[in-house]
């Protein structure tokens, strides 16, 4: 097994940031996409409810 260079390990840290930061980006996209949802329920409740 080689030993890995300081500029190797600081690449390996980089692409293993970016796969967080692309989970994270995925967790925040789908938690707005439930948001979006639930807003989207309440209005029409509410203007169900106006319409009465």
């Amino acid at each position: 097994m080689t030993e890995q260079t300081a500029v190797e390990r600081a690449g390996d840290r980089r692409e293993q940031e970016s796969a967080q930061d692309r989970e994270s980006g995925r967790e925040r996209r789908a938690e707005i996409r439930r948001l979006g949802a639930k807003y989207a329920e309440c209005h029409a409740e509410l203007l169900r409810r106006l319409g009465e």
